[in-house]
Formats: structure tokens, C-alpha cells, sequence
């Protein structure tokens, strides 16, 4: 019977792998998984049916980044973007590694668990994980004159070993001068771990993203100009660059603000210097101009000590009115909503773009 089981088991996953790319295909589209009819009626249970007394425009938003599993209950309607419910788990690392889902039935059982206490089964999912699941490049036609999965100029961008990369592919055009293939990479196993977890609930897939690619798009198309956004968590910071022409790429720098977490603001104003000086090296290596801003969001950022931003450089704060006004529920507490800061904009923004 284990024998049977393990059987079983590895037939899935490789049945998984398989249809992942389908999934990754979807990650920065503006609606729902149509492709995904198949995996849905192989995974998911006829008899899933929506929860009759809630609005059709109620998300399920689990997001992870930094060893927090965040589980929210959004409503995105007309203009205002309402948060219900929202919780924060410290994930051990014996069920969620920094990337890997490493107990994916004791998650599911978790995440089920909030599902009905936030009363969403059949409720869509989207999926948000952090900037360090993600690498982008953009190539210009000259570099890349015919697309495949197997050049090996493409693979030799991506960050993880060419059997274990996962390639969306895009091509986007800033004007009538410009166009890019924008290729972004993700580990197939990491991907896969996930996919296996939600897949299992009684919700259908609305998306599976990384919410700061959508945030510094939103910025490009307000502001125009060079676009600079730093996704700030406490081990790592990715710093997204979008040119008005649509070229976007990242690049993750080797610290976050673990180490300046402090009640002393002299520690934070030490990593805005680090930070921006790491930012005008990359800048000045790509022949880019200085930017008017550079815009912060992220967990990472949100803990620190910051009396003002306007004393800091070119630093701000992500602007709140790009997206939809956003209300929180009364029944949140003062201490989630500190907690919160960055993701109440993010799933406020996520659940906005996929309503569309």
C-alpha cells in the first residue's frame, strides 16, 4: 500500500511539472487561468461551489515573503478596495523553507483552516510570492532575434540551473522605436511546491504573481522616465529598473534590514546610504540617469525607524493613490495594521488588476 502511495505520489508530481509552465504563463496576465481547464479537472473537485452569501468580487490573497504566511479576504468593487480579514503566520521552516514548501499537507491543512474561518471556500486564490522567488531580464531585438526555451543566452541570465528554470516570455514595446522580450525566471521545483499546496484547496486559481512587478509598471505608466522601485525584505532587497520604453530588469542586492531594525533612526538613515549607494553603482554600470524618485515597499521597510523619508535622498514611499482607495475592516487590530503597512497595498492593487 506505501509502495502504492509513493507511486502515485511521483506520478503527480512529474503530472505537475508538466503543466507548470501553463501556470507560470499566467503570472503577469490581467486575467483568469483559462488555460489551466485541464489541470483544474484533474485536481480540483467537481463539487467546489463559490460561497452563496459573499459578492463575486471577494479574493482569497495568500502572500509569503520572509518566513510570514499572510492570508487575506479582499473585495475589490467599483472604487474602493475593502480588506476584511487578514492574519500573519510565522512559517516554520520545517513546512516553508525561505523559498521551498516543505510539508506541503501540513500547509494545506493551515491554509484550509483560515479558508473556513474566513468563511471563502470557493473563493478564487491569488497567489503573491516575494520579489526573491523572481529574476527578470529584457533583451532587445538585436540580442534576441528568435525566442527559445533552450538559448543559451536566455538560461545564462537566469539565476537557478538550466533544468530547474521555469521562463515566462513577454514582448513589450515602450513606442514605435522600442520593443523588448522581457523574460522572467523562477525555480520549477519552488514553483511546483506551491502549486501542489493550492491546488489541493477547495478554491479555484485566479493567479499566481509577484505584486511589485505590477507595482512598478503602475509607476512607469503614471510618472514615465526611469522607474525605480526597491522591494525591501530583511535578508534581501530587489531593486526593480523600468525605462519609459518598457525595459525592465532587477537585481537583488545582498541585504535587507535585518541588522538595522532598531529604536535608534541613526541605524535605518545607515542603510537608505547603503542602499542608495548600491543603487547609483547600478545605474552608472547601465548608463542610466539618476532618477527624480526611487519608491520603497516591503516588510522589510516597514520595520524600520524612519522619523522622515523627506530627509532621506530621493526616497518615497510607494504612493497609495496610483490604486483604488482602500478601507480595513474595524475588526483588524492596531498591531496587524502596523504589521501590514507594504501588504495592505499590495493585495489592495493584486486584487484591483485581476478584477479588471
Amino acid at each position: 500500500e506505501n509502495k502504492s502511495l509513493k507511486s502515485k505520489g511521483k506520478k503527480r508530481s512529474k503530472s505537475l511539472q508538466k503543466k507548470s509552465f501553463k501556470y507560470f504563463s499566467f503570472i503577469f496576465k490581467n486575467s483568469y487561468l483559462e488555460t489551466l481547464k485541464v489541470f483544474y479537472k484533474r485536481y480540483i473537485p467537481k463539487d467546489k461551489s463559490p460561497t452563496k452569501d459573499l459578492p463575486k468580487d471577494y479574493f482569497l490573497v495568500i502572500q509569503y515573503a520572509d518566513h510570514i504566511l499572510t492570508v487575506s479576504k479582499v473585495l475589490s468593487n467599483n472604487k474602493l478596495n475593502k480588506i476584511d480579514q487578514i492574519i500573519n503566520i510565522n512559517m516554520p521552516t520545517a513546512i516553508v523553507g525561505d523559498y521551498k514548501v516543505e510539508n506541503p499537507l501540513e500547509l494545506q491543512n493551515i491554509l484550509q483552516d483560515i479558508i473556513e474561518l474566513f468563511e471563502m471556500v470557493g473563493k478564487p486564490i491569488i497567489l503573491l510570492l516575494s520579489s526573491g522567488f523572481f529574476s527578470i531580464n529584457s533583451f532587445d531585438d538585436a540580442e534576441l532575434v528568435v525566442f527559445s526555451e533552450n538559448n543559451p543566452q536566455l538560461l545564462s541570465k537566469s539565476p537557478f540551473l538550466p533544468d530547474d528554470t521555469l521562463i515566462q516570455y513577454s514582448r513589450v514595446s515602450g513606442n514605435k522605436l522600442t520593443s523588448f522580450h522581457r523574460v522572467v525566471y523562477v525555480n520549477k521545483t519552488i514553483l511546483d511546491s506551491w502549486i501542489e499546496v493550492i491546488s489541493q484547496l477547495d478554491n479555484p486559481i485566479a493567479g499566481v504573481t509577484c505584486s511589485s512587478i505590477h507595482l512598478v509598471e503602475e509607476l512607469t505608466n503614471k510618472y514615465g522616465a526611469l522607474t525605480v522601485l526597491c522591494d525591501i525584505e530583511l535578508s534581501y532587497t530587489t531593486v526593480y529598473i523600468e525605462m519609459e520604453n518598457c525595459e525592465l530588469n532587477t537585481i537583488k542586492l545582498p541585504f535587507g534590514t535585518s541588522i538595522y531594525i532598531s529604536e535608534d533612526s541613526e541605524l535605518a538613515l545607515q542603510f537608505f546610504q547603503r542602499l542608495e549607494k548600491s543603487i547609483l553603482s547600478i545605474l552608472k554600470k547601465l548608463k542610466y540617469k539618476k532618477p527624480n524618485s526611487i519608491y520603497l515597499i516591503g516588510q522589510g521597510f516597514d520595520k524600520l525607524n524612519i522619523k522622515s523619508l523627506e530627509l532621506i535622498g530621493k526616497f518615497k514611499e510607494y504612493p497609495k493613490e496610483i490604486f483604488n482607495k482602500f478601507e480595513l475592516d474595524k475588526k483588524i487590530d492596531p498591531e496587524t495594521i502596523n504589521n501590514n503597512t507594504s501588504n495592505f497595498i499590495r493585495l489592495s492593487s493584486i486584487t484591483q488588476i485581476a478584477n479588471k
